[in-house]
C-alpha cells in the first residue's frame, strides 16, 4: 500500500555520489531545488537521498533546526566567497546515517505515524549540460582538498564526546584538580588521580584530548593533555588550554569543542579542589624538606647500615659523629613537626586524602 504524502513543503537530505559531505535543507519547490543543487554540487545519489513532506514551512524549518543543532559538530560550511547558496547546510558524510535516523525520530515525534520519508525520484533529475558537469567536477576537487579538514572535524567531535566519558570513568579515582597560574598564551590544569589508578585510564584521557583547528586561514593541532605522570602516590594529567580569542579556537572545526574541555576542567577544579596536604607534598619526599645537616646524618646512617661501619671521614672524626647524632635527631624531629608522634608525612598525607573524600 502506497503511503500518502501530505504538505507542499519539503525537508531534504542529499547524498553525493562522490561522498565526503552531504547537503540538508528546506524547499517548497523540491524538483527545482534538487536540480539547481545537482548542477553545481552533484551528482547526487537518488537511492540514498531522502525527502520529507511537512504540513507547513515552519514545520520543515523546525525539523531542519533540530537536525542542525544535533549534528552541529559535523557542520562543514563552504566558504562564502566561493559558494553562497546554502553554504552553511553541509555536513560530514560520517554523520549521514545517524542524521537520517534522527530525521525519522523527529518526524514521528512531530507529525505522528502519518509522516513519509521517501527516496528522491530519479526522474526528477534533468540531463546535465557540459557546463554543469564541469561545475560538479570542480566541486569534487574542492571537497577532495578539504578531506583532511573534514576528517579532523569528525575526530574533534568524537574526542569531545569521549572526553566526557573519560572524566566519568576517572571520578572514582579522582583526588582533585588544580588550576595553575595562567600566562599570556594558555591556562593550565592538573588532574590528580590515586596511585592505584589503571594506566589505561591515563592513556584514554591523553588519547581523547586531541583537538585540531583547521580552516581556510588556520592550521593548528595540539594535544590539550600536554603530559601524564605516574608515581606510587598519584597519577597526574597536565592540560594546557589556549586562551579565548586564539586563532586555534576561532576556526570552525574547534568552535565550541574547546569550550567543552575548558568548562569541564573548570567545573572539576571548583568541585574537587586539591586537599591542602596534597598541594604541599605532591611530587616531594620527606628528603626535600631536610636541612644539609640532616641529609648528612641520613647518608652516614645508610652507609653504616650497608657496610656495618662508618665511612672513612666518620672514623677520623670519631666521637664527633656520635656527639652530633643526638642534636641531628632532634632537628629531624622538629622538621617533621605537625605530624602525630611516630607518623610519617606519607601517612599524614593519606589521612588527609581520606578525609577529603
Amino acid at each position: 500500500m502506497r503511503n500518502l504524502m501530505f504538505g507542499k513543503n519539503f525537508l531534504y537530505i542529499l547524498f553525493r555520489e562522490g561522498g565526503i559531505c552531504h547537503k540538508m535543507g528546506v524547499s517548497s519547490d523540491i524538483c527545482r531545488r534538487i536540480n539547481d543543487l545537482n548542477r553545481q554540487f552533484g551528482p547526487f545519489c537518488p537511492n540514498r537521498s531522502l525527502v520529507l513532506r511537512t504540513d507547513s514551512k515552519s514545520e520543515a524549518y523546525m525539523l531542519e533546526t533540530l537536525l542542525k543543532c544535533s549534528y552541529s559538530g559535523y557542520n562543514t560550511p563552504l566558504p562564502e566567497k566561493l559558494y553562497t547558496d546554502g553554504e552553511t547546510e553541509w555536513f560530514a558524510e560520517e554523520c549521514y546515517d545517524d542524521m537520517c535516523s534522527s530525521l525519522a525520530l523527529f518526524a514521528k515525534e512531530r507529525m505522528g505515524d502519518g509522516y513519509d520519508i521517501s527516496p528522491v525520484d530519479p526522474q526528477i533529475f534533468k540531463p546535465l549540460t557540459e557546463n554543469s558537469v564541469s561545475k560538479q567536477y570542480r566541486f569534487q576537487r574542492f571537497l577532495e582538498g578539504r578531506r583532511t579538514q573534514i576528517k579532523v572535524l569528525c575526530e574533534n567531535t568524537k574526542n569531545a564526546k569521549n572526553f566526557r566519558t573519560a572524566i566519568k570513568l576517572m571520578m572514582p579515582k579522582l583526588i582533585g584538580v588544580v588550576k595553575l597560574d595562567s600566562n599570556e598564551f594558555s591556562s593550565a590544569y592538573e588532574i590528580f588521580l590515586s596511585g592505584d589508578s589503571p594506566a589505561e585510564l591515563l592513556d584514554e584521557i591523553f588519547r581523547v584530548s586531541r583537538l585540531s583547528a583547521d580552516n581556510d586561514e588556520v592550521w593548528a593541532g595540539a594535544n590539550l593533555c600536554a603530559s601524564t605522570e605516574s608515581s606510587s602516590i598519584y597519577k597526574k594529567a597536565s592540560f594546557s588550554i589556549p586562551h579565548h580569542g586564539d586563532p586555534f579556537e576561532n576556526s570552525w572545526e574547534s568552535k565550541g569543542k574547546l569550550l567543552t574541555y575548558i568548562s569541564m576542567l573548570e567545573d572539576l577544579a571548583v568541585a574537587f579542589p586539591m586537599p591542602p596536604a596534597y598541594q604541599q607534598h605532591v611530587g616531594r619526599s620527606f628528603l626535600d624538606d631536610l636541612s644539609l645537616d640532616e641529609l648528612a646524618f641520613y647518608r652516614r646512617a645508610i652507609w653504616e647500615a650497608l657496610f656495618s661501619h662508618a665511612s672513612d671521614n666518620d672514623v677520623k672524626n670519631g666521637s664527633k659523629v656520635s656527639c652530633n647524632t643526638r642534636s641531628t635527631k632532634s632537628a629531624t624531629t622538629k622538621a617533621l613537626n605537625g605530624d602525630p608522634p611516630g607518623e610519617k608525612p606519607s601517612a599524614q598525607l593519606s589521612f588527609d586524602f581520606l578525609s577529603h573524600g
